[in-house]
């Protein structure tokens, strides 16, 4: 996988969240998708109505804090197997021109199969995770 293939990837994510575009998002998506926060405590969305749900929280959270973009700066991709992928982002959540959070650390891990890559697993800040959950309001420190 190369970077470019990464940001159009990343660039579509961002599209189908901001947008409320579940088709799209669910066309990135390769379930079951596990969720991982660091030093939190990972979940596994198993079905479609599992990761509908968790989009349509997301969404919502980037809806109410009037998040204008998202974008995520490529740090490095490591795909010593074939049809694997992991790529290390830094995650830039933005408003306008001025910045919800710190950037943080965000890594993808992507499946591959017939020229397709759909994200197997997202691995993020346990703020994060979060904050796009509901459980953690702007007062939170982190946004």
């Amino acid at each position: 996988m190369s970077v470019e293939a990464f940001q159009s990837i990343g660039d579509r994510l961002t599209l189908a969240l901001l947008s409320g575009d579940f088709a799209l998002y669910r066309s990135l998506i390769a379930l079951p998708m596990t969720i991982t926060p660091r030093n939190g405590e990972t979940y596994i969305l198993h079905d479609e109505a599992a990761l509908r749900e968790d989009f349509d929280l997301y969404h919502n959270m980037l809806a109410v804090s009037g998040v204008t973009d998202v974008f995520r700066d490529v740090l490095d991709v490591d795909q010593s197997v074939a049809d694997k992928a992991i790529v290390r982002v830094m995650t830039h959540i933005m408003v306008n021109a001025l910045r919800v959070s710190d950037p943080f650390e965000t890594r993808f891990f992507l499946v591959g199969a017939g020229g397709h890559w759909a994200i197997r697993e997202i691995e993020s800040s346990a703020e994060h995770i979060d904050w796009t959950l509901g459980k953690a309001s702007p007062a939170f420190g982190w946004v």
